[in-house]
C-alpha cells in the first residue's frame, strides 16, 4: 500500500501547500494511510482555486501517542481545528497523531497492535481544507465516484478506484474528514452511519 516508501497524504492540486508535498509525522502514519495518499493523488486532485490549505494555529506536531477522549480534546487546541473521530470503540486502543501542517489522525488499534506500528487499522483523519464541501462536491462528479448524503448537508464521497478511503465534508467547515479501513465496505458504512463526529 506504500507508494515509493511514502506514508501519508499528499495535498490535492487545488491546495496551496506550504510544506513538502508528502507528509510524515515522526515515524508514523501507518501503512493504513498510504491508501489515502493515493486517493489524494489519483482521485481528490482538483484544479480549482476554491480550495486551499488552512494553516493550523499553534500546530507543533505530536507523534503517534496513546490517547483517550480527553487527550483528543486537548489535541484540538494544538491542531487549531475540530477533530473528528468514531467515538470509543470496544476493544480498540486509540492512537492520535498531529502532523506539523495540522492534519490529525485518530487510529483504532486492534488488540496486540503497538502504538506507531505501521499496520492497516481503522483511521479517522481530519485535514484543514478551505471550503472542504465545495472541493468534495467537485470530486463527487469524477468517474467512479460513490456518493451519499448526510444530515445537516454533509457529503460522503469515495471512489471505486480506491474505496478504502471515504471522505466527508460539511457546510461552513474548513476541514475534510477521511475515514480509512482496510475493508472498504466498513469504511463506507462508518462514514454513512453518522457516527464520525467532532470530539467534544
Amino acid at each position: 500500500m506504500i507508494a515509493n516508501g511514502e506514508c501519508g497524504h499528499e495535498a490535492p492540486a487545488s491546495v496551496s501547500a506550504t510544506g513538502p508535498r508528502g507528509v510524515r509525522a515522526g515515524a508514523v502514519i501507518a501503512v493504513a494511510l498510504a491508501a489515502g495518499f493515493l486517493v489524494w493523488l489519483l482521485v481528490i486532485r482538483d484544479d480549482s482555486s476554491s480550495s486551499s490549505s488552512t494553516s493550523a494555529t499553534g500546530s507543533v506536531g505530536v507523534p503517534p501517542t496513546a490517547a483517550n477522549k480527553s487527550d483528543l480534546v486537548a489535541l484540538q487546541g494544538k491542531a487549531g481545528h475540530r477533530i473528528y473521530w468514531a467515538g470509543s470503540l470496544s476493544g480498540k486502543q486509540i492512537e492520535m497523531t498531529l502532523a506539523s501542517n495540522g492534519r490529525t489522525y485518530v487510529r483504532y488499534l486492534n488488540p496486540g497492535v503497538k502504538i506507531g506500528e505501521q499496520t492497516p487499522q481503522l483511521t479517522v483523519g481530519t485535514y484543514p481544507v478551505t471550503n472542504a464541501l465545495g472541493a468534495l462536491m467537485k470530486v463527487s462528479k469524477k468517474s467512479g465516484a460513490i456518493v451519499a448524503k448526510l444530515p445537516n448537508g454533509g457529503l460522503v464521497v469515495t471512489n471505486k478506484s480506491l474505496p478504502t478511503d471515504v471522505y466527508i465534508a460539511y457546510p461552513h467547515e474548513n476541514v475534510q474528514i477521511d475515514v480509512y479501513d482496510p475493508d472498504a465496505s466498513k469504511a463506507l458504512a462508518l462514514a454513512k452511519s453518522g457516527n464520525v463526529v467532532p470530539v467534544k
